[in-house]
């Protein structure tokens, strides 16, 4: 459901520059994270997508990318000297 609801606000059309610049992943990731922050201390009636959309278009919140190594798990499954 979460999942669900990050990726519904990232394809929002107001983030259409956020996508084409990172990723609808990564949008979908700095939605998950801004939706976290506008909610912490909100009653659970708050609905906090509006705010979340704007923190991630505005760039408060922007999940950075993954290592490179990251993309490479031959690099970090395989144990020294083997």
């Amino acid at each position: 459901m979460v999942i669900d609801v990050e990726f519904s606000l990232a394809a929002e059309p107001v983030l259409c520059r956020r996508v084409a610049q990172m990723t609808a992943n990564r949008v979908g990731r700095s939605i998950y994270w801004a939706l976290t922050e506008v909610c912490t201390g909100r009653d659970a009636s708050f609905n906090p997508g509006r705010d979340a959309v704007q923190g991630v278009r505005q760039g408060r919140y922007l999940v950075q990318p993954r290592p490179q190594s990251w993309s490479d798990p031959e690099r970090w499954s395989k144990p020294d000297g083997e």
